[in-house]
C-alpha cells in the first residue's frame, strides 16, 4: 500500500471493475455481450453472474475535495454512501472474447464534478464513467468528459484513467462457479488523465501537484458465478413452421398485388 496524500479534485470513478481472463473451450468470431442472469458458456459449461464494484476514498482526499470546493453529484444507476464515502455500482455487463480467451466486467455509472473558481482553480466540470479493469496494463480505463471554464470542452473520450499498483485476489481467471473477488490499490492518475482533469477543471500549479501524487482509494470487486442449463435449442419442427409461416406471408402478399 502506498501513501495517501491530500487531494484538492476527486475524480470519482463509480463504474469500477475488474478484467478477468479465462480459457475458452471454443473459439467465438466475434466477442459476446452478456448481462446478469443470462447464461453464458465457459469450458464446455454454461453459467450466470452477479456482481459489484465499490471505490472507497480516504477521509483525508474527502476533506480536501470540500477545501477545494469541489461539488460531486452521483450518476445513476451507481450510488455513493456520503457515511463510508463508498461508491458502489452493479456489474452490468461481461464482454465474453472466447476467441482472446478473455472476460471484461463493467459496471455502468459513474461521478459529475463541478469546481468553482478559486485561489486553487478556474472552474469547470468533470465526469468520470464506465471504467474497467485492464488486466494486461495494470490500468483503470474511462470514459471522461470534461468542460473547462477556461480551456473549454475537452471532449468525450477513453482513457486510461488510473495505474494500478497494488492487485489481490482474482484479476486473472476464472475457474469456474464461485464467489470471487479482487481489491485494486494504489490507484494514481496516468499522464494523460492528469493533463485532461488540469483542463477541465483548471487546476492550479498547487491542486495540479497534490493530485497527480494522490492515491485515490481502493477498488474492492466481488462477483458470483452460478451453473446453469444450456439456452434451448430450438427443434428443427420448429424452423420449419418458422419457414412455412414466412412463405405463406409472402404468397398471401404476391396474391393482394395481383
Amino acid at each position: 500500500m502506498t501513501t495517501t496524500h491530500s487531494s484538492f479534485s476527486r475524480m470519482s470513478p463509480t463504474l469500477i471493475s475488474l478484467a478477468v481472463c479465462m480459457v475458452a473451450a471454443t473459439a467465438h468470431a466475434a466477442p459476446v455481450i452478456q448481462t446478469p442472469g443470462t447464461p453464458f458458456e465457459m469450458n464446455g459449461a454454461w453459467y450466470t453472474y452477479q456482481g459489484t464494484s465499490t471505490l472507497t476514498y480516504s477521509a483525508t482526499k474527502v476533506g480536501n475535495d470540500g477545501l477545494g470546493g469541489i461539488v460531486n453529484t452521483v450518476i445513476a444507476p451507481a450510488t455513493y454512501n456520503t457515511v463510508t464515502h463508498a461508491n458502489t455500482a452493479a456489474i452490468t455487463e461481461m464482454v465474453v472474447d472466447q476467441a482472446a480467451g478473455t472476460l471484461i466486467a463493467k459496471t455502468m455509472g459513474g461521478m459529475h464534478q463541478e469546481a468553482v473558481r478559486n485561489g486553487l482553480m478556474t472552474g469547470g466540470f468533470l465526469d468520470v464513467s464506465n471504467l474497467y479493469f485492464d488486466s494486461t496494463k495494470n490500468q483503470l480505463i474511462a470514459d471522461v468528459h470534461g468542460v473547462g471554464k477556461v480551456a473549454g470542452d475537452q471532449g468525450y473520450k477513453s482513457m486510461a484513467f488510473f495505474d494500478v499498483r497494488s492487485t489481490q485476489g482474482l484479476v486473472a481467471s476464472i475457474p469456474g462457479a464461485g464467489t470471487y473477488k479482487a481489491t485494486l490499490s494504489g490507484l494514481y492518475l496516468t499522464n494523460g488523465a492528469m493533463d485532461y482533469i488540469t483542463k477541465s477543471l483548471g487546476l492550479g500549479g498547487l491542486a495540479a501537484s497534490i493530485t497527480k501524487g494522490t492515491d485515490f482509494g481502493v477498488v474492492t470487486s466481488s462477483f458470483t458465478v452460478s451453473k446453469a442449463l444450456a439456452p434451448a435449442v430450438p427443434e428443427a419442427s420448429t424452423y420449419a413452421m418458422m419457414g412455412l409461416g414466412l412463405f405463406g406471408l409472402a404468397f398471401m402478399r404476391r396474391q393482394r398485388k395481383a
